[in-house]
Formats: C-alpha cells, sequence, structure tokens
C-alpha cells in the first residue's frame, strides 16, 4: 500500500506566538538576515546562541517568516532537534517538507534516506532551521549531510551551548537579556496589546517587569499570571512589595525548562549548580571564593590528567557554556596557563586575572591561551603580571579597556578601537611609546611603576590627538618635552612619586582644555612650574584650570 511521506511524518511549521511578540529582536533579525542572504555563494552557517527561555526560537521564527527570506530561498525546512535527537526520524521530517509526494516504502535504510536528503537539496537554494541543537556530535552529524553545490544556500541553527558553535568561522549571534524598557514592552504587549496602558498601572508595571531579570519567557509568563487576576493599581502594588509572589509563580514554568539542560549535566556538575542557589538573588561572590566552596564541600574531585586548579577551573566554565549561568563579569586569581575552555565565554564583557605573590621571570611564557582572541564580547581586559598571547590575526573588536599588560603587547591588532590603556611594570625606553600614541581612540592613559623608563619623553605633534586623561606614576622621568602641549585635548594631567622629574613644560599651558594637573610627592619645582601656569592662565582670564598638590608626609599616606 503506497503512503505519501507527508501522511506519516508531521511538517513543523512555526507559528509566531502572539504572547512572545518580537520585542527587542530587531536588531537580531536584520543581523542574521543580512548573514542568511549575503552574497557568498557557498553553504552557510548562522548560530543563535543563548540560555533557556531567552528567545532563541522566537528570533529564528521571525527571521523564517521574513518576506525578504521568503522570496530569496526557494525551499525553507524547520525542524526541531531537542535533546532526544533520532537522527532518522529528523532526517525523514525534512525530506517530509523538502518533497512530501515521496512514497515511505522507497525510503528503506538510514543511508538511502540521507542520500536522498542531500539530493533533495541540491537541487535548489535552501534555507534550514535546525532548532534545539544541544551538543556539538549531533550538529556535526547532521552538517556532513547538508550539500555545497556553491548557490547560496544557508543552515541557521538554535543552541543554548555556546560549544555547539565553537570552531565555526561563521556568523554567531549571541542572545541578550532584555533591558528595563523592552522588557515593560513585552510585559505592557502582553496585557493590553494594542491597548494603552492606564497610566497609574505604568510605574508598578515597570516594577514587575524589572523583577523579570529580562527574561522573555519569565516575562510572558508572568503577564499570564496577571491576566487571571483584577487589574487594579492596589494588586500591582502588593505584588511589587510583598515578595513578587506572581514571579515565583512564573518562575516553576521557567523552572521546567531549565530542568531539561539540568538533567544532562554530569553529576560533580549538577551538585555545583544547585550549590549556587544558597546565596541570595543579586548576591556578588569572587569566582576563586565559589570554585574554592566547591572543592571543600567536595563535589569535584581532580583529575588525573589536570591539575586540581585547572580542573576547577574547567567545570565553572563547562556550566557557563552550557548557559546555566550568565556570565558577564570574570575576575580571579589564578596560577598557572589559564585553560584554553575559557575562550567558550563569547559572552564576557569583563575578565580580569589576578596571580598570587610568586617569583616569576619576566620571559615567563603567557598564563594566557591563544584561544583568548575567540572572546569577541570583551570590553575590558586586565592581565595582571602576564603577557598576552600572538594574536595570529584574531583580534578583539569590542575590546575598550587594557590593562597592566606588557608594552610590548600593544600592537595595532590590540589598540584598535581602546580607549582605554594602562601599563605597568616593564621598563620599556620611552621609544615604546610611538605604537601607542598614534591611536587617536585612546581617551586615558595610565602609566604605573616604570611603565617605561628613560630621562627624557618627547611626544610628537600628530601623538595622542584624542586623549583626555594622562597619569603618570612611579616613574624616572627628569624632564617632559617641551613638544607637551600636543595633546589638544587633554583635560587632567595627574604625576605622581615621580621624584626626579625637575619640572613641566610651561607649553602644557597652552592646551586649553586643561582643566586639572595634579601633583603628589613632587619635586618643588615642578611645583612651581605648574603654579606658575597657573598664574599665567588666571593672568589672560582663564580661571578652569586647577592645581592640586599634595605630599604624603603631611597627610600620610595617599592611595595611588
Amino acid at each position: 500500500m503506497m503512503k505519501k511521506i507527508k501522511e506519516v511524518y508531521i511538517t513543523e511549521e512555526p507559528q509566531l506566538s502572539n504572547s512572545m511578540q518580537p520585542v527587542g529582536l530587531q536588531d537580531g533579525i536584520i543581523r542574521i538576515r543580512s548573514c542568511l542572504t549575503s552574497y557568498r555563494n557557498d553553504l552557510g552557517f548562522v548560530f543563535i546562541v543563548g540560555m533557556a527561555s531567552i528567545g532563541k526560537t522566537t528570533l529564528a521564527k521571525q527571521v523564517y517568516e521574513d518576506p525578504e527570506i521568503l522570496s530569496y530561498f526557494c525551499d525553507r525546512v524547520w525542524v526541531t532537534i531537542g535533546p532526544k535527537c533520532e537522527f532518522e526520524e529528523i532526517m525523514m521530517r525534512i525530506l517530509a517538507q523538502l518533497n512530501p509526494e515521496i512514497d515511505q516504502n522507497d525510503l528503506e535504510g538510514v543511508k538511502y534516506i540521507q542520500d536522498y536528503v542531500s539530493l533533495n537539496l541540491k537541487r535548489r537554494r535552501f534555507l534550514i532551521v535546525l532548532d534545539d541543537i544541544w551538543d556539538q556530535h549531533t550538529w556535526l552529524e547532521f552538517k556532513r549531510f547538508f550539500p555545497d553545490v556553491h548557490n547560496g544556500s544557508r543552515i541557521l541553527l538554535t543552541t543554548r551551548q555556546f560549544e555547539v558553535a565553537r570552531d565555526m568561522t561563521n556568523a554567531i549571534h549571541e542572545m541578550q537579556i532584555l533591558n528595563k524598557e523592552d522588557s515593560w514592552d513585552l510585559l505592557r504587549g502582553n496585557l493590553f496589546q494594542d491597548k494603552l496602558c492606564p497610566p497609574e498601572l505604568v510605574k508598578a508595571g515597570k516594577k514587575i517587569a524589572e523583577n523579570c531579570e529580562g527574561l522573555p519567557l519569565l516575562i510572558v509568563a508572568v503577564g499570564k499570571h496577571l491576566l487571571k487576576a483584577e487589574i487594579t493599581l492596589e494588586y500591582w502594588n502588593y505584588i511589587t512589595e510583598n515578595g513578587n509572589s506572581v514571579v515565583i509563580d512564573a518562575d516553576d514554568e521557567l523552572s521546567n525548562i531549565l530542568l531539561s539542560s539540568y538533567k544532562h549535566l554530569l553529576p560533580h556538575l549538577k551538585a555545583c549548580f544547585l550549590y549556587m542557589a544558597a546565596f541570595p538573588k543579586n548576591y556578588e561572590i569572587p569566582i576563586s571564593k565559589l570554585i574554592n566552596l566547591w572543592s571543600v564541600e567536595g563535589f569535584l574531585e581532580p583529575s588525573q590528567f589536570k591539575a586540581l586548579e585547572e580542573y576547577l577551573m574547567d567545570c565553572f566554565i563547562e556550566l557557563a557554556n552550557k548557559n546555566l549561568i550568565m556570565l558577564r563579569y570574570f575576575a580571579f586569581t589564578y596560577n598557572g596557563k589559564l585553560p584554553t575552555s575559557i575562550s567558550i565565554l563569547w559572552n564576557l564583557q569583563y575578565l580580569i586575572v589576578r596571580q598570587s605573590l610568586r617569583i616569576k621571570s619576566r620571559r615567563a611564557q603567557s598564563y594566557l591561551p591563544r584561544e583568548m582572541w575567540n572572546m569577541k564580547g570583551l570590553r575590558h581586559l586586565q592581565v595582571m603580571g602576564s603577557d598576552l598571547p600572538n594574536p595570529c590575526g584574531g583580534s578583539l573588536p569590542n575590546l575598550v579597556t587594557l590593562l597592566d599588560v606588557n608594552a610590548h603587547n600593544c600592537t595595532k591588532e590590540v589598540l584598535e578601537g581602546l580607549t582605554k590603556l594602562s601599563l605597568s611594570g616593564f621598563g620599556y625606553p620611552w621609544e615604546y611609546m610611538k605604537t601607542i600614541a598614534i591611536h587617536q581612540n585612546l581617551e586615558v592613559l595610565k602609566l604605573r611603576g616604570y611603565a617605561f623608563r628613560g630621562p627624557n619623553w618627547e611626544v610628537n605633534e600628530r601623538d595622542f590627538l584624542g586623549l583626555k586623561v594622562l597619569l603618570i606614576v612611579d616613574s624616572d622621568l627628569e624632564y617632559l618635552g617641551d613638544s607637551f602641549n600636543c595633546f589638544p585635548l587633554l583635560e587632567r594631567l595627574i604625576i605622581r612619586h615621580c621624584y626626579k622629574l625637575k619640572k613641566i613644560p610651561y607649553a602644557i599651558g597652552k592646551i586649553h582644555r586643561l582643566k586639572m594637573i595634579e601633583l603628589v610627592d613632587c619635586n618643588p619645582s615642578v611645583v612651581a612650574h605648574a603654579k606658575e601656569i597657573q598664574k599665567v592662565r588666571e593672568s589672560g582670564g582663564d580661571k578652569a584650570l586647577k592645581v592640586f598638590v599634595h605630599f604624603s608626609a603631611d597627610d600620610g599616606k595617599l592611595k595611588a
């Protein structure tokens, strides 16, 4: 008996839910649509990565139904994978959407089905959405059967795990939690649709939305609970003032979604994850301390192949990789080379690496892995007592602040886009400053602890065109060159503990934007020069320049 494949296998047509509106997704829609319709002819892959309930599927649906996507791709296929992935079942569902008239009796044997899918995909430009991929192994199994016939076809994937997209050169869109405004827009839309929210409810409504921590699914769940009750100011104020019980109830719905991720953790990681519930909401704890607590509790046993410190760090990073914890700020003390798995933390914005006090050769190898250049989300990087690894063509495009690195790490690729730079302790000649000086985005430069050595620092007229703040602490400088008026935007000059400095040039007074000179434990002649500069400015009618002088002997210790 003939039976068409469409009669056996359910084809999936994603329906856009009214409750999950595309609030805060517009930038993502534009970016992903651009990646999918780019002029590259080779088979391309686009990943949407983020924690459970953050809106990955909603974003993918919006893109899938976008008019430009509809007209660009001849064939579109949507399949949901999930944690229990049956390879043959998924292939049949793909085939049912590509060629629903095929007789099921003609399809026997997994290998034949795979070949049949590949053959049908070669006909026209296609878009396949693989929603909810759970691990890299599953993705690689599918990937090898998608043909590349250089016609601009694309694969769009959603996943909770960064590791699925690891080592891919294609586009990765990381989902962000909603800001306060978008959270309120989503809640308001679910409650009132196209109608206006009564003005007296707005303040309480915004507070309720804020307590949802920017999670779209939680906001929708809270909206459902609110709709079951009477929409009054008295009730909404009660919610905001009494522990947000409605948010707690809605949390149960979110917990059910996270449960599937939890079940796939190894036993020792389950214990580590549950342990974090012992801390209050929004509690801040150093990562080093948390890892030590895990170790003391006996959750983790050291690996025979790794040092304990590295093993503990790997466990923490694995939880972040699975998006069970959201990590934006990562500061810790660490000895030894960081594990390469740290590069998985693509959404990390602040990375501060400290080292315990130890005698360390200046020629010691880098403590940072080369894979750190994959951390494209980094905005602030502070590395104490360590070099940066060779970029080898990599870059950190969003890096704004770089602190305490070696001067020879300040290459063009590293400095591109930086607005703040702090260097200390490496004692290079002032000639090395030329590499840094040409970057016009640099606004704050801090030089501490003999970052550079030598009696004289000369500045060219094209150097530091954007610099606003200059701090020099603990230097053997004796003279600042007469060309030191080349900082057209300089507003603050701070010099501390530069005992050999004999003077600052009068030309500094010609910098019209200069508003403050601070001198701490400096030679009296330097103080006299600063006072004279201030006096000359005031005689010309400019009283904006302030000179502050401090001596540690007079008022105790001043923190640098």
